[in-house]
């Protein structure tokens, strides 16, 4: 049947002309076999150090090493900024601090949106007020908490000494105290080191008894222990409810 086709299908299907004949290419260096000449290492053991010679391995200092060579170095650090600040301090010649210092009153924890005179209007019942200094941040000018009040006599800063304490001001209550700075030999403020923590050491008429003063752990065991409580009477009227069905 295939005679019948036309001439351009018959060629289609004609054969290749045969691949012409190559010589055989020369082996690769890889594929040849070559004698390899071994030699053992003895001729060259002049080379090699004496064992003698050879220091001591050194070893590389692990995570937990490095983490804590890193807190020693800050505490170090610190240390030693703590310590050149220590032996900068002197209250005495602080440009800041003027007026008497015995008739000066430190007014801790104060609401941030309290004004200088909403507490003049609230410490001024204890007595006539010479002064108030209210301690602002020197970067952003915002206040830092606290004040400075110097009074015109000594008893009525005693006086605010004794009764102001927890004082309610603006939703937040105060902390008042005298000014140890100028009054009180080798005391340190606390970014020194120093400080009294959450009270005053004082006697039971001086201290005042409020969530102010109390350290905030006591209230987080009473609460852990309060929140215990509550889930036992939950387990045991679960467990109560279940036997009665």
């Amino acid at each position: 049947m295939t005679q019948y086709l036309p001439p351009n299908l018959l060629a289609l299907f004609a054969p290749r002309d045969p691949l012409p004949f190559a010589p055989p290419l020369d082996k690769p260096s890889w594929l040849k076999k070559t004698p390899w000449l071994y030699s053992g290492v003895g001729s060259f053991l002049h080379v090699f150090e004496d064992p003698k010679d050879t220091p001591d391995p050194t070893f590389g200092e692990t995570r937990e090493e490095k983490i804590e060579r890193k807190r020693r170095e800050k505490q170090e650090r610190v240390a030693q900024e703590l310590e050149e600040k220590i032996g900068s301090w002197d209250p005495q010649t602080d440009p800041n601090a003027y007026g008497d210092a015995f008739k000066t009153l430190f007014i801790g924890r104060i609401n941030y949106d309290t004004s200088e005179s909403k507490l003049r209007r609230e410490m001024e019942m204890y007595g006539p007020i010479k002064h108030i200094s209210m301690v602002y941040n020197s970067k952003a000018s915002k206040p830092r908490g606290y004040a400075f009040i110097e009074y015109e006599h000594e008893r009525d800063m005693h006086a605010a000494y004794k009764h102001a304490d927890g004082k309610k001001i603006d939703g937040r209550r105060i902390v008042v105290d005298v000014e140890r700075g100028r009054t009180v030999k080798s005391w340190r403020p606390r970014r020194l080191g120093g400080g009294l923590g959450g009270t005053r050491c004082g006697g039971p008429d001086q201290n005042v008894k409020h969530s102010g003063r109390v350290d905030s752990e006591r209230y987080e065991d009473r609460e852990d222990r309060e929140r215990g409580e509550r889930d036992r009477d939950r387990r045991r009227e679960r467990d109560r409810g279940e036997r009665d069905r």
